[in-house]
């Protein structure tokens, strides 16, 4: 489970990372690198619905997201340094 006062925010980030995976095939990034950020997005709402605090882990795996595609915004949207418009 996501702690309950970031639950929103880990809902905005998975979106985030949602938008991101659309927006790399429309720039026509290759087929593996979208594959790999939808397996990433597909196994946050493990973590979000989880029995155990996986707030930390959920963190972890949007920080992999930014080192690998540069997707700063899902950090911060889980962070709270963007707020839903």
């Amino acid at each position: 489970m996501i702690r309950k006062d970031k639950l929103d925010n880990a809902l905005y980030a998975l979106q985030g990372v949602l938008i991101f995976a659309r927006k790399m095939a429309y720039e026509n990034k290759a087929h593996k690198e979208i594959a790999d950020i939808l397996d990433t997005a597909e196994y946050l709402p493990y973590l979000i619905f989880n029995d155990r605090d996986e707030t930390e882990n959920f963190r972890n795996h949007l920080l992999d997201i930014v080192d690998k595609y540069g997707c700063h915004i899902c950090l911060e949207r889980f962070d709270g340094s963007v707020k839903w418009s």
